[in-house]
């Protein structure tokens, strides 16, 4: 399927995109944040972080091979099924999902 040069279009997805991963990013911000032990924070979310973009490093070399494959659509499609945990795990971690410490229990 072929849409032809649409510069909206693209601009719509870019657009996708960085929303996706701008979420992404928070979640696993979040996520660090809540599971790193106070007294390490700093070396914890380092290395964290650093394994994160361990498959990002990894992947990337073979996406080219992967488009020639099977296209640019199921690309996309792939790409959005695998950042559909990233976007759970938000749903997960969010602050607004957090109960509230100081306040009483009904």
């Amino acid at each position: 399927m072929s849409l032809g040069v649409d510069k909206l279009l693209l601009a719509g997805v870019i657009a996708c995109e960085a929303l996706g991963v701008g979420l992404g990013t928070a979640a696993f911000t979040a996520y660090i944040a809540r599971t790193t032990n106070p007294r390490y924070t700093a070396t914890q979310f380092a290395l964290f972080t650093s394994l994160a973009v361990v498959p990002r490093s990894l992947f990337n070399a073979s996406t080219g091979w992967i488009v020639e494959r099977i296209g640019w659509t199921d690309f996309y499609l792939l790409c959005t099924l695998l950042a559909l945990p990233g976007m759970a795990l938000l749903l997960r971690v969010a602050p607004w999902n957090a109960k509230s410490q100081g306040s009483p229990t009904p």
